[in-house]
């Protein structure tokens, strides 16, 4: 009986090795290769870019407002250092320029009133194309002051 038993063992064995312990091999999922070629960047997933839109700015001056550079709407193609405004009558301490895109700062530095403070400017980073808005105020000697605003666009190559 002990050895049937023996003989079942090695029967069932032998079967389960040439049927291949225990069935066939499952297909494994691999991923889809690619044809581009291993040094290649992988492609872009990202949309380009809208085309650039002029903003129409609507121009607000301040009073004694001489003129501006760049003037209102310039659609300029090359970065400006600085934002300039000049007025036919004298500012004083307090007077101030501000410049955005997409309501961020470019100033780089401090705003300047030149010495016949007829001239305030403010440097600034036009890198980027891009609509900048420019908001402004002015004081005067006599304690008056007023806001203004425009704009203007830069369309870089």
């Amino acid at each position: 009986m002990k050895r049937s038993i023996f003989l079942f063992a090695v029967l069932v064995l032998g079967i389960v090795l040439v049927a291949g312990c225990g069935g066939a091999k499952q297909p494994q999922a691999s991923a889809p290769r690619s044809s581009a070629p291993k040094d290649s960047a992988p492609e872009s997933t990202e949309p380009p870019p809208p085309p650039f839109v002029q903003e129409s700015f609507t121009e607000v001056r301040a009073i004694n407002f001489a003129s501006s550079e760049p003037p209102n709407n310039a659609l300029l193609t090359a970065p400006i250092p600085a934002v300039f405004i000049n007025f036919s009558k004298g500012l004083s301490a307090g007077s101030f320029i501000e410049v955005t895109r997409d309501g961020l700062s470019v100033t780089t530095g401090a705003n300047v009133l030149t010495p016949e403070a007829r001239t305030m400017y403010v440097p600034v980073n036009t890198n980027v194309t891009g609509n900048y808005a420019v908001k402004y105020a002015a004081y005067f000697p006599s304690g008056y002051y007023e806001e203004g605003r425009f704009g203007f666009s830069v369309k870089l190559e």
